[in-house]
């Protein structure tokens, strides 16, 4: 028989202890259920500061546009208005005259003068006295 040297006896027990480890684990990472373990994190991404919120809240943003909410005209910018053949849109323009009020006007067609608005109750003598001067009366 040969007498081994105890290296040889040491390396032989090594093989033995690790040779079974070693082998499940290069198995185990062949089949991919070690990758977890070995799997880089990502790169860590510099700080983005956020703004103070001074600068982030709501009333610093611009408004939406919305239609119809634009101010009125304060008066009839083209001329007096004929309240014989005024459009409900062209009514509307004057000041405090509503789309009720303008439809009140046009259902009342013909006057004869601007004062029947009054004479006939369709506009309050504080509104005739606010628009007299952007009307007229011309027979259609």
């Amino acid at each position: 028989m040969r007498k081994s040297s105890p290296f040889e006896a040491a390396r032989t027990l090594l093989r033995g202890i690790l040779g079974l480890p070693a082998l499940a684990v290069h198995l185990a990472m062949m089949s991919g259920l070690v990758t977890v373990a070995l799997a880089q994190t990502p790169p860590l991404r510099p700080h983005e500061p956020t703004p103070p919120a001074s600068q982030t809240e709501p009333w610093l943003r611009g408004l939406p546009a919305r239609r119809g909410l634009e101010p009125r005209p304060s008066g009839n910018e083209s001329g007096p208005i004929n309240i014989n053949t005024a459009t409900l849109k062209e009514l509307t323009r004057l000041k405090n005259i509503g789309r009720a009020r303008a439809n009140d006007i046009i259902k009342g067609r013909p006057y004869s003068n601007t004062d029947d608005l009054v004479q006939r109750d369709i506009l309050p003598r504080y509104v005739y006295d606010e628009i007299k001067d952007s009307i007229i009366v011309g027979q259609e």
